[in-house]
């Protein structure tokens, strides 16, 4: 989880040297709220906590997932600058 983590921040640096704040606020938000959402679902039915560490880290690695892939995207559909 702390590789994730570090990984995650570097993104969030690529995005704030690129300009993208808005890109970067709303992966935060979605993160906070999946991981609010999985504490508010997990906790109460008894699950260790063993269980939510795995699901916020699965969580961090699909907001990971979902900046690579954007980012791809956008360099694929960005103009050739001549």
């Amino acid at each position: 989880m702390i590789v994730a983590g570090a990984v995650q921040l570097v993104a969030y640096d690529f995005l704030r040297a690129r300009q993208w704040i808005v890109l970067m606020s709303t992966l935060q938000l979605a993160e906070t709220l999946a991981t609010i959402a999985a504490i508010a679902v997990l906790l109460p039915v008894g699950r260790p906590l063993m269980d939510l560490l795995v699901v916020i880290f699965f969580i961090k690695a699909a907001t990971i997932a979902v900046f690579f892939v954007w980012i791809l995207l956008s360099i694929v559909h960005e103009p050739m600058k001549c």
